[in-house]
């Protein structure tokens, strides 16, 4: 029997408004009426209030979250943080200023933000971004990163080119503390604490609820959940996911555009 849930976000949960379908906020309601346990499992920062606008509507249901592709784990009436190797961070911001034209972001404790670019101030919201939290890309920043997200103006909003391949080879090469993944079609680069992903922040959860494999569910779309979905026999990709992601997940339900995540819940894993 599935006791808990864990949810990518992007392309996954929220649909192509950025938002929780009302399909998928019944259907995890009725989940959480039957004692299962509801987590996120994200690239983004754990502000959801204020990158996504998140109220209760979307915060009642669930019951923690792992954060920053598993460097932050929130859950239990505690946040861990894992940070990434100060000098892989360097090396990064080293690395990108030499390609014209590439952004990047680094994540820090407490909503800390900084980056390689002036931010305008009307994506500040989206990006969570305020005067108190918005720092200055110095060195002092590079021992409390979590995350650094590397992409081109305007990120995944828009349809454009992807990342040069030479960047996310360079970056792999010259970090190697890190686990690096190019996502959303190649046009964001994503570094993470090696040792820490998804998944083994999904262990962690998992065995403070006593859980065994079998109880547990994953859903995701892009190749950074690859290896939360090929861990768990109750996996599911959603029907916009990568091809990658299709093929080893358990199952595969419709887009996050068409009510996937209902429509899993319902038809294929049977909760409700």
């Amino acid at each position: 029997m599935i006791k808990a849930l864990f949810f990518d976000l992007d392309g996954t949960l929220l649909n192509a408004q950025k938002r929780v379908p009302d399909s998928a906020v019944e259907a995890l309601r009725k989940c959480r009426e039957k004692g299962i346990k509801i987590f996120t499992s994200t690239a983004r920062s754990d502000r959801l209030d204020t990158t996504l606008g998140w109220t209760e509507r979307e915060n009642d249901l669930f019951d923690g979250g792992v954060f920053c592709n598993g460097a932050c784990v929130r859950a239990f009436g505690k946040t861990e943080y894992i940070f990434l190797d100060a000098d892989d961070v360097a090396a990064c911001v080293e690395t990108v200023a030499k390609f014209r034209d590439v952004h990047m972001s680094l994540h820090m404790e407490d909503t800390l933000h900084a980056f390689n670019h002036e931010l305008p101030r009307e994506v500040w919201g989206p990006w969570g971004v305020t005067e108190k939290n918005l720092l200055p890309l110095e060195p002092s920043c590079f021992t409390h990163t979590m995350k650094i997200l590397v992409y081109y103006n305007g990120l995944v909003e828009f349809d454009g080119d992807p990342l040069p391949t030479e960047l996310f080879e360079q970056i792999k090469e010259n970090c190697p503390n890190s686990t690096v993944y190019l996502s959303d079609g190649g046009r964001t680069i994503q570094l993470a604490p090696k040792g820490m992903s998804k998944f083994i922040a999904i262990e962690k959860l998992r065995t403070q609820l006593g859980l065994e494999k079998d109880e547990v569910a994953v859903f995701g779309d892009d190749v950074n959940d690859i290896e939360m979905l090929s861990n768990y026999p109750h996996s599911i990709a959603m029907g916009n996911a990568n091809p990658r992601v299709k093929e080893i997940a358990a199952f595969t339900t419709k887009t996050n555009d068409e009510d996937g995540i209902a429509y899993a819940v319902k038809e294929l894993l049977r909760l409700i």
